[in-house]
């Protein structure tokens, strides 16, 4: 059984890590500084369409691992992802590769300079997200 997880304001960034669906929300997590693992599952027949119609070969679907040109968050994207493998790769990285400060270094401070050229991170800084 699934059990709704919601977190708001400022608990987010008291988060070590979180587990996202890939979109909008893995760019405020960046934002934020918080490391996540990104989950999406595709449908059988949607992979298949993608991959042999459409001819779509992205190396990555998160929004922040495009911008960064580089994965940044892990993605478990397919037909059913593994929690055992998520949850390996969240405990296993939050202890070694991703305290906050090498985050920071590494991501968040580039991450914010790109957007702030374009005024983005100013815009969402005023309208925060529930």
């Amino acid at each position: 059984q699934n059990y709704p997880i919601f977190i708001n304001g400022e608990e987010k960034e008291l988060a070590k890590f979180a587990i996202a669906t890939s979109g909008t929300i893995t760019f405020e997590l960046a934002l934020r500084g918080v490391l996540a693992a990104v989950t999406y599952k595709v449908k059988l027949l949607d992979g298949l369409i993608a991959k042999y119609i459409f001819k779509l070969k992205l190396k990555c679907y998160c929004i922040v691992n495009i911008i960064m040109q580089e994965e940044i968050y892990k993605e478990f994207i397919g037909w059913l992802p593994s929690s055992q493998s998520i949850y390996e790769y969240l405990i296993e990285t939050s202890k070694t590769e991703f305290p906050k400060e090498n985050f920071k270094k590494k991501v968040y401070n580039p991450f914010h300079d790109t957007l702030f050229m374009d005024g983005i991170f100013d815009l969402l800084k005023d309208n925060p997200t529930a």
